[in-house]
């Protein structure tokens, strides 16, 4: 009996320590998504000690598949909640892009029209393992304002 108590409370450590870390995407603004709103999360650790975490981001298109992966630099994350930006975890890596969409988004920081998925992986810097995760689903229309050019008179 007591090696069943040994071997219950390793199972309840193990299972406490994979999930101390926890990640939350912001919703961003109806319509629109910038590129720097990828980064805008919420990490919380629940352990008891500080762990060393880099974030992967990833954007994936409904019709056209992966658009972006990058990876962040590798932060301490603290005991507690801690709302991250993008100027909190760069220097960032660029390891896969699509090329149509990567002159869109250079030139105007946000994606093109269309249905997106974006996921957040937290990555323990130690083991290299992921620790948390978190996806939202976007919907992107880019509209245009018109004018009227000719007549002048409205």
């Amino acid at each position: 009996m007591k090696i069943y108590k040994i071997l219950l409370l390793f199972f309840i450590a193990a299972i406490s320590t994979f999930a101390q870390v926890s990640v939350k995407l912001q919703q961003p603004p109806p319509n629109q998504f910038k590129v720097e709103e990828v980064w805008k999360i919420v990490l919380i650790n629940g352990g008891d000690r500080p762990i060393n975490v880099y974030l992967i981001g990833t954007a994936t298109e409904s019709l056209q598949g992966k658009v972006i992966e990058a990876t962040s630099s590798i932060i301490t994350l603290q005991k507690g909640v801690k709302a991250v930006s993008g100027r909190d975890l760069g220097p960032f890596s660029v390891s896969e892009s699509n090329s149509r969409y990567k002159d869109i988004i250079l030139n105007t920081g946000g994606l093109p029209s269309g249905s997106y998925n974006i996921c957040i992986a937290v990555i323990d810097a130690a083991d290299g393992k992921q620790i948390a995760t978190d996806c939202i689903s976007v919907n992107i229309e880019n509209f245009n304002r018109m004018e009227l050019v000719s007549p002048m008179d409205g």
